[in-house]
């Protein structure tokens, strides 16, 4: 018979309980409530108040089944043996921050992957990220790169207001090449050259042609 529950509702239980002896054993039992850091357990029919330990990675919820240490004054989570609900999510919570190192270390998911943070950083020598639909969504985005190439087959813009400032550019259009814009201005500080085997300028109203010289034909 357990010795717990021979002595239950009696003083020499807890002596017992206390004793050198039992603080180096592991008990066992269920939790019956949680309380902020604390947790209201169920030991043999006595109930003990425990706190989670540290190497205690899961978040243990009432129900579960777990094992419990004592030094004969406090009582701690060490693990979680059986969950109350086996289909319920394995959660990790830590008030400190938490480190993982190790020269490989991945993450599976098979379903979904989610990062939630305030800030973070991601500094790595190469990266690659693939994906069968990408989605990217910021108020403000910075971005400083010292050489792009895009390889796709289409590439959509949608932007209110467009602004670049290149040294130099170079356009190469295999095919058609469409402006459409209600007004276009070009301005060249020394030489404006357009060249084609056929070129038309057409307008409904005017045509103005201002210069020092004009050369037609």
């Amino acid at each position: 018979m357990d010795l717990a529950k021979k002595f239950e509702n009696c003083e020499a239980a807890d002596h017992y309980l206390r004793s050198p002896l039992h603080s180096k054993a592991a008990s066992f039992g269920v939790i019956k409530s949680k309380e902020g850091c604390e947790f209201e357990i169920e030991i043999s029919g006595t109930l003990r108040c425990a706190k989670k330990a540290v190497t205690c990675l899961l978040s243990p919820v009432p129900g579960d089944y777990v094992a419990v240490l004592t030094d004969g004054s406090n009582y701690f989570v060490t693990d979680i043996l059986v969950r109350s609900d086996p289909n319920s999510a394995n959660i990790i919570e830590s008030d400190v921050p938490v480190s993982i190192s190790g020269t490989s270390v991945e993450i599976k998911a098979t379903e979904k992957f989610n990062v939630v943070s305030a800030s973070g950083l991601l500094c790595l020598d190469s990266l690659q990220v693939m994906a069968s639909k990408l989605g990217i969504t910021a108020d403000t985005a910075d971005s400083k790169l010292k050489t792009i190439s895009h390889f796709g087959d289409s590439l959509k813009t949608a932007v209110k207001q467009s602004l670049m400032r290149a040294g130099s550019s170079l356009r190469i259009i295999e095919k058609g090449d469409i402006h459409k814009a209600k007004n276009t201005e070009i301005s060249s500080e020394k030489m404006l050259s357009v060249k084609a085997e056929m070129t038309c300028v057409s307008a409904k109203k005017d045509l103005r042609m201002l210069g020092e010289r004009l050369h037609l034909g």
